[in-house]
């Protein structure tokens, strides 16, 4: 009941966000790179999307073990709630043989290892999260160094920075969102 529970939500998580993060990568993200290559400025349009594909290869590099531990952490739940279901329904017959003790072994047990999936899950986030959700924050220090120094020469307005920046805001979202929606 549990892996089905969380694996509904999983689905709806995967087909209702994964859907508008593919039309929104591919419409917004490619219309808003070509208005910044052509409408803005070309070098400051590659200089500023230069760290996406390190926040792409991180995805892919640690997707599949991320994927690996929550499909652990499911089962393990799923073991935990059984667990913890089970001594109720079958009240009766624990207390009648004195089984207390081996059913709170077995629920702690159970428990722990519970505990351990979601920390070795945890140790992996705290490896993936920062990558793949800080990683594009430096598009925009890119963007405003190289911009700032392209307006100090005049080849740039403050208009023209703004807008860049509310366009690269556009491309880096689907990044961000495709490592969301593989965690």
């Amino acid at each position: 009941m549990a892996l089905t529970t969380s694996d509904i939500t999983a689905v709806r998580v995967a087909v209702g966000l994964g859907m508008l993060m593919v039309v929104d990568a591919f419409v917004m993200g490619l219309s808003s790179l070509i208005v910044m290559a052509e409408m803005i400025n070309w070098q400051l349009t590659w200089q500023a999307i230069l760290p996406l594909p390190f926040v792409v290869a991180a995805t892919a590099w640690l997707g599949k073990p991320v994927h690996d531990r929550a499909r652990d952490v499911q089962e393990n739940f799923s073991r935990l709630t059984e667990a913890a279901q089970e001594p109720f329904a079958g009240a009766r017959v624990i207390k009648g043989f004195a089984a207390e003790p081996v059913a709170i072994d077995r629920f702690t047990v159970v428990s722990r290892d519970n505990v351990a999936a979601n920390m070795a899950m945890a140790r992996l986030q705290g490896i993936y999260v920062p990558i793949t959700h800080t990683a594009p924050l430096f598009c925009y220090a890119i963007a405003l160094f190289a911009g700032g120094r392209l307006i100090i020469e005049g080849v740039l307005t403050v208009g023209d920075l703004a807008a860049f920046l509310g366009y690269l805001g556009l491309i880096i979202w689907p990044v961000t969102g495709f490592s969301y929606l593989v965690a």
